[in-house]
């Protein structure tokens, strides 16, 4: 004689122990993280430094060939904050602009202020940011002076 199984009664099983239609809410929504929850704002992006060579070889056209130096590039597209640190600068003689070049088609490079700094930051920049963080193999830091107004010593981020 054949058995008849009756298969409604194991899926109410099945899904009364995967807790299919339970109406607690509370104690679905207080597990969730905080992350988790819509309301959040997403945590901030973390600012992206570089250490950049400086040297006279690369400038435009060639610069002070003996000329080098050490530039730290930091970014934080979150904020819109560009900043730098020149340090360790070499026959580089009273320097009169820097700025932050790129090779990318129509976008113009940004003065690293008015005069030239040795260190500082300038701000609301997020849009041209985060184009530079998604492209910073393209990206050049320059220090001009009256001798080499196209450059005395350059780096590639």
């Amino acid at each position: 004689m054949r058995r008849r199984v009756n298969v409604v009664p194991l899926g109410v099983l099945v899904l009364a122990f995967a807790g299919c239609g339970s109406t607690n809410k509370a104690a679905t929504s207080s597990s969730l993280p905080l992350s988790a929850t819509t309301s959040e704002a997403p945590p901030p992006v973390k600012p992206v430094t570089y250490s950049v060579k400086l040297a006279g070889s690369n400038g435009v056209p060639a610069g002070a060939p003996n000329g080098s130096g050490l530039a730290v590039i930091t970014m934080n597209a979150s904020s819109g904050e560009l900043c730098w640190k020149f340090s360790q600068l070499k026959n580089v003689t009273a320097p009169t602009k820097a700025r932050l070049y790129h090779n990318l088609p129509g976008m113009p490079g940004i003065p690293l202020g008015l005069v030239y700094r040795s260190s500082g930051c300038i701000g609301e920049l997020p849009a041209l940011l985060e184009h530079y963080e998604a492209n910073p193999q393209r990206l050049w830091v320059g220090i001009k002076t009256t001798r080499f107004p196209n450059g005395a010593v350059r780096g590639q981020l």
